[in-house]
């Protein structure tokens, strides 16, 4: 994807398109007020998406086009931007006391369906031709903010081209 004023950034897209997005795809996902009944999302924005360090590499490749067989006629030199992008998922989640003695586990439990939809998503994601290759590695972490709530941090990076 080119550069331009009219067009979206792929980075624009991949979190909040409507259609392609991580935010409306783990929104529908989670659901956290109707399904997960040992949490409720802290008031306001539930999911804080940050992004974090970039680098953009220059990929070259080289056609040679043989004219007859054996004979190099010309070649054609084509370059593609492809930038690697960290993504970070933040969740703020408060407990239900009845479950005060599960807290940890539950909020582990949490933790795995969030990166079980990080993966499903970029699966489609690059069905569909927005990034290079699904994520297959999250890190992050888990903080307790206090004996009532919780902020789980999802970390992951996504490449895409900048020429498509």
């Amino acid at each position: 994807m080119s550069p331009s004023n009219d067009r979206v950034s792929v980075i624009r897209q991949l979190i909040l398109d409507p259609e392609v997005g991580l935010k409306p795809y783990l929104q529908e996902k989670l659901d956290l007020e109707n399904r997960l009944t040992d949490f409720k999302a802290i008031p306001g924005s539930p999911y804080g998406y940050v992004t974090g360090k970039l680098s953009i590499d220059l990929i070259s490749s080289t056609t040679e086009i043989l004219d007859p067989p054996g004979d190099t006629q010309y070649s054609d030199t084509h370059f593609e931007l492809r930038v690697t992008q960290l993504v970070s998922v933040v969740l703020s989640i408060a407990l239900n006391k009845d479950i005060e003695d599960e807290w940890s586990i539950a909020a582990a439990e949490i933790q795995t369906i969030l990166d079980v939809y990080i993966v499903r998503w970029s699966q489609k994601a690059r069905e569909k031709g927005l990034i290079e290759e699904d994520v297959d590695f999250i890190e992050g972490s888990l903080d307790f903010l206090n004996d009532l709530s919780a902020e789980i941090v999802r970390e992951f990076e996504v490449t895409y081209s900048m020429d498509k």
